[in-house]
């Protein structure tokens, strides 16, 4: 393919460009007229003057082109997406005098991040839902039943025109029972400690008391900025990562201090053997991923977040 002649300012502008993503100038006819380094080292053509080259000669492809072509006499095609050599690519179309300008970008990588976020929004949907059936059913099979009860013993208690104070009673020790139920399953939505006591309070009594794990180490500092939700997200994952390596587990230690807009977690698991690793499932990646967090094994034993807040 021959360069056609450019004007200095053109040639200087292309200089510039030279540098960035995979870039090339095609006219109506679908003809190149330039190309940077990038796109020649991304895409070796084999007719090399035809743009349409950059699809292999998929039709669905190559018609789909031409009609984002065609959008672009008005306005900016962004995020179009086509496949070469088994690699995802995005492109970009802009009208640029007479001419048309197209950038490429690789995002397979984008694209499987992408999945992978909708997996997480599905595992914590499904996370939520699960939470919503116990929540139920204890609603069905405690509460409804004593609210049924009371109100029977109440109606009983009415028909012997008030004379059996036994049912009274029943009713008022039904209802205290049921005013239990309620606390219990309120307590397992939000740990009480964490609005009564604090994070750090919390984290003790809901790790400690229940799996028997002592922190040799836990220095915290209570994450003002977090909302009650998120905390109580943040104790989930610390549990669900506690109970997940139970068996191997000696002492915990932690670290959650203020950088800038973010908090920093360091997490480490103290094991009984030898080439312990930390293993984050699907339920805790979700709980990552609602608290927007970017987390890292900094050792084979050893966990970073970072959460990001707004001061």
């Amino acid at each position: 393919m021959k360069n056609r002649n450019f004007t200095e300012d053109r040639v200087d502008l292309f200089k510039i460009l030279s540098s960035i993503s995979p870039l090339v100038l095609f006219d109506k006819k679908f003809e190149i007229k330039y190309l940077n380094q990038s796109f020649i080292n991304e895409f070796p053509l084999r007719k090399k003057n035809s743009i349409l080259e950059l699809f292999q000669d998929k039709e669905e492809l190559i018609y789909n082109f031409k009609e984002n072509l065609s959008l672009s006499n008005t306005k900016k095609i962004e995020n179009a997406e086509f496949i070469f050599n088994k690699k995802l690519y995005g492109y970009t179309i802009y009208k640029y005098e007479n001419d048309f300008l197209l950038t490429v970008k690789e995002i397979s990588k984008i694209k499987k991040l992408e999945l992978e976020i909708e997996e997480l929004n599905k595992e914590l949907v499904k996370i939520g839902d699960t939470e919503k059936e116990e929540i139920a059913k204890k609603l069905h099979d405690d509460i409804i039943q004593n609210i049924l009860a009371a109100k029977l013993y109440l109606e009983n208690f009415r028909n012997s025109k008030f004379s059996d104070i036994n049912l009274f009673n029943f009713c008022i020790e039904i209802l205290d029972a049921t005013k239990s139920e309620i606390s219990m399953i309120h307590t397992e939505i939000l740990p009480r400690s964490i609005s009564e006591l604090g994070f750090k309070a919390s984290l003790k009594s809901e790790v400690e008391k229940k799996f028997s794990i002592h922190f040799s180490k836990l220095n915290l500092i209570e994450p003002n900025e977090l909302d009650k939700n998120s905390k109580n997200k943040l104790l989930k994952l610390i549990q669900i990562l506690t109970k997940n390596h139970l068996d191997n587990l000696e002492t915990l230690e932690m670290d959650l201090t203020s950088s800038k807009e973010k908090y920093k977690l360091k997490l480490k698991l103290i094991s009984k053997t030898k080439g312990f690793k930390i293993q984050l499932d699907s339920k805790m990646r979700a709980y990552l991923f609602f608290l927007k967090s970017s987390y890292k094994l900094i050792k084979e034993n050893s966990l970073n977040i970072e959460i990001p807040f707004t001061k």
